[in-house]
C-alpha cells in the first residue's frame, strides 16, 4: 500500500509545517504583546465601571470550550441574543472559535491567543471580576 505511506508522509509534513507556523505566530505575538493587548484592551471597552464593558469581559472568561451559548445565557443570566451578538465579535476579533457542534448547541474556546497574551488573567484584573 504504497498509497497509504505516502499519505501518511504527507500528512507529517503538513503536521510539521503547522506546527512552524503556530511557534512563528507565537513569536511574534510575544513580540508584539503591548501592542496587541492595547488593541484588545480597546475592543473589551478598557472601561471597568461600564456594564457592555464588564458583559463582554465576563462572557469572554465564561467561554470554557464546555458551555453552550444557552449555557452561558442561564451561567451569565444574560438574553441569548446578547451573548449571540458578543459571541460574533469576539469570533471577529479572533478570541473564540468554535470548538464543537452538536443538537445541544454550539461550544466556544478561547483561541491560542489567551495563553499567549494572558488575556483572561488581563481582564480579570483590570475588571475585578472573581470568577470565570
Amino acid at each position: 500500500m504504497v498509497g497509504n505511506e505516502d499519505m501518511a508522509e504527507d500528512v507529517k509534513r503538513i503536521r510539521w509545517h503547522q506546527e512552524a507556523i503556530d511557534k512563528n505566530i507565537e513569536l511574534l505575538t510575544r513580540a508584539h504583546k503591548k501592542e496587541i493587548l492595547d488593541e484588545i484592551m480597546e475592543f473589551f471597552g478598557n472601561v471597568p465601571k461600564k456594564k457592555k464593558a464588564v458583559n463582554r469581559a465576563r462572557i469572554f472568561l465564561a467561554i470554557d470550550g464546555k458551555r453552550t451559548v444557552s449555557d452561558l445565557a442561564s451561567y451569565l443570566n444574560l438574553p441569548i441574543s446578547y451573548i449571540s451578538q458578543e459571541i460574533t465579535k469576539l469570533k471577529e476579533m479572533s478570541l473564540i472559535e468554535v470548538k464543537s457542534g452538536s443538537k445541544e448547541g454550539i461550544v466556544y474556546k478561547k483561541t491560542r491567543a489567551n495563553s499567549i497574551l494572558r488575556i483572561s488573567a488581563k481582564l480579570m484584573k483590570d475588571f475585578g471580576i472573581t470568577e470565570a
